[in-house]
């Protein structure tokens, strides 16, 4: 469901005073969908709290697994962009010799 969400994930911005939901809606449907299968999987009423249906599925939140995706995207591309040996970082270091 969350397949490649550090791509599509957008988070909330504030632009003019406004804010912007980003994928809010989207992750709103994702918790629906989260919760109708764990009252699947636990055969549980439809009072449940989704906090107890997830501890009890062992399901992580779909907010929660959405920003560790994107966490950990960022921290491969700061890695990457820290390493010295890369072909990016070459390009970028004659480029800057050049000008």
């Amino acid at each position: 469901m969350i397949y490649a969400a550090d791509m599509w994930c957008t988070p909330d911005v504030e632009v003019e005073g406004k804010t912007a939901k980003g994928s809010q809606t989207l992750i709103e449907k994702l918790e629906r969908v989260q919760r109708m299968v764990a009252l699947q999987i636990l055969e549980a009423l439809r009072m449940t709290l989704m906090d107890m249906l997830e501890a009890h599925a062992g399901l992580m939140p779909i907010g929660t697994r959405i920003k560790k995706i994107c966490v950990i995207a960022m921290a491969r591309i700061a890695s990457i962009l820290d390493t010295p040996n890369t072909q990016t970082s070459k390009k970028s270091s004659c480029l800057c010799q050049e000008a």
